[in-house]
């Protein structure tokens, strides 16, 4: 069987751990959702993961094979065939005789590492395995397409009720001496890689406030209030999705994400002018983002050999 391989979001060379930033997040998440057919319930934003997640339910609904509106056209994706072990969470102990359900991060982590060493997707070329080529269907052909379609729809077709990347992952070298050990490996860098996510997060943002305040400068006309004040609540969103999880201070976790939410909620009520704007809310955004760079831009270039 002759390998095939579709390129889609990330860029060569990219590792699917840690997103790029929380800007591509966003364009990605609404690339996804445009390109699969999945909706917001049905799709996983985080910032460990360069690419959408799709959320899979515990069971499929009668007579569902898969989400419904999904597009067939986006069913050769690796991440519409994932099976039980990739496609759920993890129950793990939490110290007390108990448990507690696998985190977004770990999450994110853990599937990163299974499909890029199963090669479901390649880092080198950014190239997801066509899975749908390996019955010899091409999704860019219509009739082939159709038969995909009418297998969502509930036909039979016995190379797609068989259709699995079970194998693939099963046989690696890793698995079959430790089938957890894409978790242990995730549990063993979350850390590091969190603190390579919110050094290269703050950076990211930092520039695109930045840019905001050039577009300010440079706008004749300017800018007005309410397509600007749109712009910055919608940036302390994925500020506080991103940074949701920075510790200080002695701060609960979560309290960074509920500190930008507090920003977007203040600017919604914000009447002042576009350049009030900036030299008050966003200049203190650029502030505090510039405390969370420099706090952990040191750490992030000791973890310069952590795999993502």
């Amino acid at each position: 069987m002759d390998v095939i391989r579709r390129q889609l979001l990330t860029e060569v060379g990219e590792p699917l751990a840690v997103s790029p930033s929380p800007i591509e997040t966003a364009l990605r998440y609404g690339g996804w959702l445009a390109y699969s057919g999945l909706t917001p319930d049905e799709t996983m934003a985080n910032p460990m993961s360069s690419v959408p997640l799709p959320v899979y339910p515990q069971e499929w609904d009668l007579g569902l094979r898969r989400w419904p509106g999904v597009n067939a056209g986006a069913m050769w994706h690796p991440l519409m065939w994932l099976p039980n072990r990739l496609a759920g969470r993890y129950s793990l102990p939490d110290g007390n005789g108990g448990y507690i359900i696998e985190s977004d991060d770990l999450y994110a982590i853990r599937l990163a590492y299974e499909l890029t060493a199963s090669g479901l997707y390649d880092e080198n070329t950014a190239g997801w395995l066509d899975v749908l080529a390996m019955v010899n269907i091409d999704v860019d052909d219509p009739t082939d397409l159709a038969r995909v379609q009418s297998w969502l729809d509930g036909a039979a077709d016995a190379a797609l009720d068989e259709l699995s990347v079970q194998e693939i992952l099963d046989s690696l070298d890793e698995y079959k001496g430790d089938p957890d050990w894409a978790m242990s490996l995730a549990a063993e860098n979350l850390g590091p890689l969190r603190i390579i996510a919110w050094a290269s997060s703050s950076q990211q943002l930092i520039l695109h406030l930045e840019d905001l305040k050039e577009d300010l400068h440079a706008g004749d006309p300017a800018p007005d209030m309410t397509s600007m004040r749109r712009s910055v609540v919608e940036f302390t969103h994925l500020a506080a999705m991103s940074l949701r999880l920075v510790p200080g201070g002695g701060a609960e976790p979560g309290a960074e994400g509920q500190w930008w939410l507090a920003q977007g909620d203040q600017i919604e009520q914000f009447t002042g002018t576009v350049q009030e704007l900036m030299a008050g809310p966003v200049e203190s955004m650029i502030s505090r983002l510039e405390a969370i760079r420099e706090h952990f831009m040191p750490q992030m270039e000791r973890f310069a050999e952590i795999p993502a």
